[in-house]
């Protein structure tokens, strides 16, 4: 009968293996753990240290499939209350709203872009958006108006992507910063022209019912595209399709219908717009009931 000599040495090999291993990629077990602890949060019902953690990890070199498990979990987190609770930072004094916007504009030439527009009782303020750790998207001052509101734009070659960002609000010496994690825009809709002022809607799938309804806007502008600034914007029902009467002085200009989906990250606003427009000519009526049909 042959019995198997036991290799005394093979547990000493194995140890020294995991701790080579473990020295290659000391970060795995961080991983492993906090990924453990930030579900175990939010079976808790504690979405904010489960969010905590998520922000933690994401600061630190993941794979594709690590980023992809930690976004899904944000996704649950969201599912709760509409990403209300992710979040308990408050927002200074002199900041009263703060929203973060995605725009794709669908067209022949299709474009993206990224909005930052908020609420401050400042009269200028410096605003700076990084996707983690060192890619500066937005870094503008920016002009507050007379009625508190306040917007900076980035025009984008591409859809920015999900993952960590850093937003930083500066007023003077005093500044505001908070971590934002982005998810892919859970966008499923065809919106497009079925003539010069009749627009077509279908298959809307609404977000998470805990999520405010989207919403359905007509937007004026100048013809000029350079000129971006809105002349006249008008609130939809999501069973409009038709450009309503706009009661704007007759010429040409250029309308925009854009459906926007929203979220929240504690009290900051995730937004996410998809639009289409095009040169739209408009005869208003009331000037038409002032001409004198008997004049020569």
């Amino acid at each position: 009968m042959k019995f198997m000599r036991f290799n005394y040495f093979l547990p000493i090999i194995l140890l020294l293996t995991t701790l080579n291993l473990l020295a290659k990629d000391p970060n795995w077990f961080l991983y492993k753990n906090q990924l453990s602890a930030a579900h175990r949060n939010l079976l808790q019902g504690n979405e904010s240290a489960s969010f905590d953690k998520i922000v933690n990890l994401l600061q630190h070199k993941v794979d594709i499939v690590e980023k992809n498990n930690l976004i899904s979990l944000l996704h649950s987190a969201i599912n709760l209350d509409c990403g209300r609770s992710l979040s308990n930072l408050n927002y200074p004094t002199w900041l009263k709203s703060l929203s973060i916007k995605r725009v794709y504009s669908q067209g022949i030439n299709s474009s993206y872009s990224l909005e930052i527009l908020g609420v401050s009782t400042s009269d200028e303020m410096k605003v700076s958006f990084i996707k983690w750790p060192n890619n500066q998207i937005i870094n503008a001052n920016v002009k507050v108006q007379t009625d508190g509101k306040f917007v900076t734009k980035k025009n984008l070659d591409s859809s920015i992507s999900s993952g960590l960002y850093l937003i930083k609000i500066s007023n003077g010496d005093k500044s505001w910063t908070s971590w934002v994690v982005l998810r892919k825009p859970r966008l499923s809709f065809h919106l497009g022209w079925i003539s010069d002022d009749t627009w077509f809607l279908q298959n809307i799938t609404l977000q998470e019912s805990i999520c405010p309804e989207p919403t359905l806007q007509l937007t004026v502008k100048n013809i000029n595209i350079d000129d971006d600034k809105d002349l006249k914007v008008i609130p939809l029902s999501l069973v409009d399709r038709k450009i309503p009467e706009l009661m704007i002085p007759s010429k040409q200009y250029r309308v925009e219908v854009g459906l926007t989906f929203t979220r929240f990250q504690g009290k900051i606003k995730i937004e996410n717009e998809q639009n289409i427009s095009e040169p739209f000519m408009y005869s208003n009526p009331s000037e038409f009931d002032h001409y004198d049909y008997n004049q020569n």
